[in-house]
C-alpha cells in the first residue's frame, strides 16, 4: 500500500481546479423522506478526540481475494449491517441493508474529476474529494439539520485513516484501518455519537465514510500499480 501524499500520486491524473464546499449561508435542503430530524445540534459530549469512545464500532472486509463485495458487521457479531457490491461501472458501489435485496444507497464516482454523488435514501449527497497532502471532502448533513461534516485523512503518511468532524471540530466517527497481513480486512469503522448509533443517521456517517474510504483506497490501489508498471517497464 502507498503511503505517498494524494497529490504526488494524482499529479496529472485530475486536470487542475478549484474546489468548492458547501456554503452555510444557503439555505439547507430537507431531511431525508419519512425522517424526523433531531431539533438542534448533534448530541455529544466535547470531549477530546483520542479519548472519545464509539457508542458503535462496525467491521468492514471483502468477502473474497476479489475485492468485489463488502460486508460490514458488528464487531464481535455474525449478523450483517450493510452488504455493498462493487462495480468497475457506474454506480461503483450499490449498498444494501442486512439481508435484504434491494440497495438503498448507490454511490457514482465521476471519472474525470474527484467527485461523488451518493443517491441514499431518495436523496442526493454531492461529496468532493480535495486531494491535497491529506485528502477530504465536505458535505452538508440531511440527518442533522444546520450541520456541516467533513471526512478527512488523519495524516498524510497514515493510509486509509480517517475521521469525520463537525463544523466546530468535533469528530462525530471515524475509520481505522486494519493492522493485518491479509488484504481482505480493510478496518474497523467507529460512530462515536449516540444520535448515530442506528438508524438513518448511521445511513449517512456510514456509507459517506465507506465511500470516501473506498475512492481513496482505488487511488491508491491505482497509483501502486502504475508504480509497478513503471518498474517493469524500465
Amino acid at each position: 500500500m502507498s503511503f505517498l501524499p494524494m497529490d504526488e500520486k494524482t499529479k496529472g491524473f485530475y486536470p487542475t481546479q478549484h474546489y468548492h464546499y458547501p456554503d452555510p449561508n444557503v439555505p439547507m435542503p430537507p431531511p431525508y423522506t419519512g425522517y424526523q430530524a433531531p431539533v438542534g445540534h448533534p448530541q455529544y459530549p466535547p470531549q477530546p478526540y483520542h479519548t472519545q469512545g464509539p457508542v458503535r464500532s462496525l467491521k468492514v472486509e471483502f468477502t473474497s481475494w476479489t475485492t468485489r463485495h463488502l460486508i460490514i458487521n458488528d464487531m464481535g457479531q455474525d449478523s450483517v449491517v450493510y452488504a455493498a457490491d462493487l462495480h468497475n461501472r457506474n454506480p461503483q458501489m450499490e449498498f444494501k441493508a442486512g439481508a435484504t435485496h434491494a440497495p438503498f444507497a448507490t454511490v457514482h464516482m465521476r471519472a474525470l474529476k474527484p467527485e461523488m454523488e451518493i443517491r441514499l435514501h431518495g436523496r442526493d449527497l454531492n461529496l468532493r474529494v480535495k486531494t491535497r497532502l491529506k485528502s477530504e471532502t465536505t458535505f452538508a448533513s440531511l440527518a442533522f439539520p444546520n450541520t456541516f461534516f467533513t471526512w478527512k485523512s488523519t495524516s498524510a503518511l497514515k493510509s486509509l485513516d480517517f475521521e469525520c468532524v463537525d463544523q466546530n471540530g468535533v469528530a462525530v466517527a471515524r475509520f481505522k484501518p486494519q493492522c493485518s497481513l491479509t488484504l481482505r480486512k480493510l478496518g474497523r469503522l467507529e460512530i462515536l455519537i449516540p444520535s448515530a448509533a442506528n438508524g438513518v443517521a448511521m445511513d449517512e456517517l456510514a456509507i459517506t465514510g465507506l465511500a470516501f474510504m473506498y475512492y481513496v483506497y482505488l487511488q491508491q490501489t491505482a497509483s501502486a500499480n502504475v508504480a509497478v508498471s513503471s518498474v517493469v517497464v524500465c
